[in-house]
Formats: C-alpha cells, structure tokens, sequence
C-alpha cells in the first residue's frame, strides 16, 4: 500500500511490529532478560544481538517516530520474539523469517527515500549520490535471481531423476511431480486448504473413500495403492529431522457430518497428529473467504538457505507452482494474515476435544 509520507512509512512498519509483539505477548522485561541471555550465546550465522532495554522497547513499540529503528535493533527484537514463541511450544516464523523482515526493513528504507526525492529535481532521491546504487534496481535484481533460482528448483524437482513417489507413479495426479518431490524435502510446510483437511492428515479409511469418490468403478488393488500412496507422504513427519507441518483448518472442515464413525477417526487422528512435537494445527471460526485465497495454497522452506521458499497452489485439478517472488510473496503475506486471525494451536486442540466429547 503507497503511503503518503515518511511518517507513515515508518507507522506501518511498527504497526507490523506491534502485530508480532501481539502474537507472542512478552512482557517488556522478560524481552530485555531473553536478549541478555542471547548475547552470552555464540552468535548464530555471525548475527549480534544488540541490548533491549524495557524503556526502549516500549519507546519503540509506543511512542510516534520520524525514523526506522535500525536494522540491527529491529532483528534483535525479531529474534527474541521467536526465541520466546519456539520456548512456548509456537512455531516461531509465525512472527516472520528476518530474511523477510530484512526485506520489509530495506523496502521501508527505499520507500522514504522515495518520498524524500518527490519534488527535488531528475538527480534522483536525496541523500543518493550520482552513480550510486539504486535501491529499486538492486531489489529488482534480488528478485529476479530468486525467480532464477526457484525455477531452477522446480526443474530438478519435476525432472525425471528417480523420485520417492515413483513406485508409485501410476497413481500420482498429473501435475504434481513436482511439488511431490519438493514435499518430502521441505524442512516446514505451511498449508490451508478452504473448507477441508488437506490431504496430508487424512486417515486410512478417509484416503480410501476420497479414492473411491474419484474413481468410483477403479478395482480395489488400484484403490489400495491409492491409499498406500497417500500414507507414505506422511513419513516426512516421522523421519529422524521431521519436517514442520503446520496446517490451518477451518471450522466448517472439522464440523460433524453424516458418518459419524468416519468423522470421530478423522478428528482422533488430527488430535494425534497435533501431539507430535513438529504439528501445529490452527482453526479458523470463520467460513472460507474464497475470494481472498481462492484454493489450497501450501507454503514449502527449506533447510538450505540457497533454497527459495515455495507456493504450490492447487487450482482446477493442477497443482501450480509459480517461481514469480512477487506471487510467493503475495500468497505468503495471505497465509500470514490468516495464521494470525485464528484461535491458538491449543485453544485449537481443545475445540477439537470439546467436539468429540460432545458428540459420545
């Protein structure tokens, strides 16, 4: 969104950072103790953390500014409020990845500097000296090596090398070689599916009659592999470093419907899943906005930071995934906001509880 001045350059961005002060719900005190305590560590990839004192925080979070906080405070204040979500048992990228916040940080600062040149003549924004690197250039060049390097990505993975799937590729839906193979390697998957359970948590009886339901004449040996495919994708999250999972589901997904039998397993199993240290599930009360994320949208990182992050959209029957940064950025920014409206991993679990109990 354009802003009009300096100043509200600068407000948005706090209010950004208000946002994830919400979200984890520290108190100022126990912000500049963690901080402490981080600076007596080895400082991790060569990052320092830089003192926060509880005055200056709250300064920070509270009072109008004219300018960023620097760089350096506003990652050291990032990284104590995922120290603090990771110690609560949260995923700590839901307050935001500091490559993402550097980019917000940088995006912020051309943006000023933008604001500033309005008015000053062709020499460009002030404070920029002729010949100097242009900050818009060289955010257009980032991206477009990260474009380079997530298409690059997507080749390997829907090349024909030898995939974990391939025993099974007589069943694998057309389309999603690609996101199968980056699937099994991820390192987190963030995924919401409007108005359903994904794919990943169904039980054996849940993938047997989607089968079904698809290929209503296919012969029972088909149907099995079917199902045994389906399973197999879940040993990402019990492998020796399992895989993050991460899933929004909303209300009306979990609701009771006609098979009660099947929907007490399904939601046993989710409940099971969420138990394991690495699943983290989050209900929305409200219904599906359908015009803001049209479909299933899956969000993939990886342990290897020369690995861009992946949307794989769900569209039609294809599965797509756009190597355009612009367009992950889009739908990342989507998945953020819904994370952050919907009730708390155990606020979840006990709806999901209260629901069964309910329904003996």
């Amino acid at each position: 969104m354009p802003h009009g001045s300096t100043e509200e350059v600068v407000a948005a961005f706090i209010a950004e950072l208000r946002a994830v002060w919400a979200a984890a719900s520290p108190t100022y005190a126990a912000v500049e103790r963690h901080a402490e305590e981080l600076r007596r560590r080895p400082a991790p990839h060569g990052r320092r953390i830089v003192p926060l004192p509880a005055a200056t925080v709250n300064d920070l979070l509270t009072k109008p500014r004219r300018r960023l906080p620097r760089w350096e405070m506003t990652a050291s204040l990032l990284t104590v409020l995922r120290e603090i979500l990771a110690e609560r048992g949260e995923d700590p990228d839901r307050a935001g990845t500091l490559a993402l916040w550097k980019a917000r940080h940088e995006a912020a600062l051309t943006a000023m500097d933008g604001l500033r040149g309005r008015g000053r003549g062709r020499g460009g924004p002030v404070g920029v000296a002729s010949g100097a690197p242009d900050p818009e250039e060289q955010a257009r060049e980032r991206l477009a090596i990260e474009d380079a390097q997530r298409a690059t990505l997507l080749k390997a993975a829907g090349s024909g090398k030898p995939q974990w799937w391939h025993p099974y590729r007589d069943v694998v839906p057309a389309g999603a070689a690609a996101y199968l193979s980056l699937e099994q390697s991820s390192h987190r998957l963030q995924i919401y599916e409007p108005g359903a359970i994904p794919d990943l948590l169904w039980t054996e009886e849940h993938a047997r009659r989607a089968a079904l339901w698809e290929d209503p004449g296919a012969p029972e040996e088909l149907i099995a592999r079917k199902v045994a495919f389906q399973l197999s994708r879940r040993r990402m999250l019990l492998r020796g470093e399992p895989a993050r999972l991460w899933v929004l589901l909303d209300e009306a997904a979990v609701a009771p419907f006609g098979d009660r039998a099947l929907w007490r397993a399904q939601t046993e199993h989710l409940l099971a899943l969420a138990a394991l240290p690495n699943v983290s599930l989050q209900l929305r009360r409200s219904e599906p906005d359908r015009a803001l994320i049209g479909g299933p949208v899956r969000l993939l990182r990886f342990r290897e930071t020369e690995f861009p992050d992946v949307i794989c959209l769900r569209q039609d029957g294809n599965t797509l995934c756009p190597p355009e940064s612009r367009v992950v950025q889009h739908y990342t920014a989507l998945l953020k906001g819904q994370f952050f409206t919907a009730e708390t991993p155990e606020t979840s679990l006990q709806i999901l509880s209260d629901l069964l109990k309910w329904r003996h």
